[in-house]
């Protein structure tokens, strides 16, 4: 049984595509691997329950999330 998630983010197909590609050069495959791994972060994240906080402002006291 697989725990594996489908992600078919457009940027993110994008990415890979570029990632494999053979002409690829080792930096751009570097760039791109960091940007992959920030959207895959984003993508593994948007299910995290948030809390709400308290945060002072210069200007106001104002409610966030923890």
């Amino acid at each position: 049984m697989s725990k594996a998630t489908r992600v078919e983010h457009p940027l993110i197909q994008r990415h890979l595509s570029q990632l494999r590609d053979i002409g690829t050069t080792p930096e751009q495959f570097r760039l791109l691997a960091r940007r992959l791994a920030v959207l895959l972060a984003y993508e593994a994240t948007q299910d995290l329950q948030l809390k709400p906080s308290t945060v002072t402002t210069p200007l106001a006291t104002m409610q966030g999330a923890a």
